[in-house]
């Protein structure tokens, strides 16, 4: 009986104990919207190595941005195949302007929209120290 109680009572020791510890070692990766107070501004960001999105045809119908406490950077976006045919939205038709004012695309994406279709969509664009200010796409 004695053996019994001291298997629970370790049992729930190491419950009570080890919790906080493996809950520690978690990160949280909850993502939250950010303010996007640039989003129909212009930015005069210097752009001295001339990247540009490829020149496609998206129209880049809205958009909200997304992070995670780690850095994590993240777009919602909505986009519109312009074109009556289908066509293929891949990373380099995207950039996100940083606040440092680099410029970056997402990871790898290809995304096939039938002719006048709009479609939204989650673009990942990795770590960053710094937040997403704007993002662009050429037309």
């Amino acid at each position: 009986m004695i053996r019994n109680y001291l298997a629970a009572f370790t049992g729930l020791y190491l419950t009570i104990f080890s919790a906080p510890s493996l809950a520690a070692d978690r990160t949280d990766k909850t993502l939250t919207f950010e303010p996007t107070p640039f989003k129909n501004s212009e930015l005069y960001c210097e752009n001295d190595n001339d990247i540009f999105p490829a020149k496609n045809e998206f129209e880049l119908i809205n958009y909200s941005i997304m992070s995670s406490e780690e850095g994590e950077r993240f777009g919602f976006i909505t986009l519109r195949n312009t074109s009556s045919g289908q066509r293929i939205f891949t990373q380099d038709q995207l950039l996100a302007i940083l606040g440092d004012c680099s410029r970056k695309p997402p990871q790898p994406i290809e995304k096939k929209f039938a002719g006048n279709e709009t479609i939204s969509l989650q673009v990942n664009f990795g770590l960053s120290r710094f937040p997403i200010l704007k993002l662009i796409t050429e037309r």
